[in-house]
């Protein structure tokens, strides 16, 4: 009954408490006569309430003592790796921050984000979630040579559709084929919505062989099977005079479809067949819409 007063050399905190309340019941019911006459003195029973009240405040205080050594070791780990991965993240936005005004002195406005089109709702880089490009490469202008592509895949007909798959092609662009950007400088969304992709005055990654000297408009989606809504193809037609007011483009220049370039269907049966009337086609028919 009394094998809680052997006491151990080391006691848990929970051994020393649960032995201190046996003790206290032991007075409390008047047992101290029994335990006088049979195994041992009031007086050591005294000294060992002690003891079990000195063995568990110790024990106690070693558990804290540990928690709080654990928590240092903790944050002496922790915040070098913080301190270090904010000072990366710190040298990667100051190596943007600084290209990107680099480039603003050498070029001026050559680098401005977009340039206003009237009759086109231009949806820019910051709007659709553009990743940063990891390097720019900035073109003569104006193009002599303008590219249609279709990027396949599914088509979109709202705003937030379209650019969730330009998140898309950009991120497969960037990490799938290594590129420094999505390829195209814009993008065309049957939403009646121009999608800015590396923008005016870049080098884009569309046609290989002609990339320096030409720029590059792709409809979202797959026109082999499908005719592209009247709307795209007014979008098209709108940032293209665009880009001949403001310079960007040659009024001279020349229209092909992607396959007319490399071996491909893009941009699509039905959109090539759209393109071969615009006025610029470069093998058009008689017949022509601009």
């Amino acid at each position: 009954m009394l094998d809680f007063l052997k006491t151990p050399c080391v006691w848990s905190y929970k051994e020393a408490k649960d032995a201190y309340v046996k003790i206290q019941i032991f007075k409390e019911k008047k047992y101290i006569d029994i335990i006088k006459d049979n195994i041992i003195e009031e007086q050591e029973i005294n000294k060992m309430e002690e003891r079990i009240s000195s063995h568990g405040l110790s024990c106690h205080n070693i558990s804290i003592a540990m928690v709080v050594s654990v928590l240092v070791l903790v944050l002496a780990i922790l915040i070098p790796v913080v301190y270090l991965g904010f000072q990366e993240l710190a040298k990667t936005q100051y190596h943007i921050y600084f290209v990107t005004y680099m480039e603003k002195i050498l070029f001026g406005n050559r680098f401005e984000e977009v340039i206003a089109c009237d009759n086109t709702s231009l949806v820019t880089r910051n709007k659709w979630a553009a990743r940063p490009p990891r390097k720019i490469e900035l073109q003569s202008i104006p193009v002599m040579n303008v590219f249609i592509h279709n990027t396949a895949g599914h088509h979109c007909e709202q705003q937030t559709e379209c650019a969730q798959t330009a998140r898309a092609i950009q991120n497969f662009h960037m990490d799938g084929n290594n590129w420094d950007d999505i390829a195209y400088n814009f993008m065309i969304g049957e939403d009646g919505r121009v999608y800015e992709g590396r923008g005016w005055d870049k080098v884009g990654a569309h046609t290989l062989g002609w990339n320096k000297n030409s720029i590059a408009f792709a409809f979202f989606g797959n026109f082999n099977d499908r005719k592209p809504k009247p709307i795209a193809l007014e979008a098209l037609q709108n940032i293209i005079s665009c880009g001949m007011k403001d310079g960007k483009i040659s009024p001279h220049y020349t229209l092909y479809g992607h396959r007319d370039k490399r071996p491909t269907d893009s941009p699509g049966h039905h959109l090539y067949a759209e393109i071969r009337y615009f006025k610029h086609f470069h093998n058009k028919p008689e017949k022509h819409k601009q």
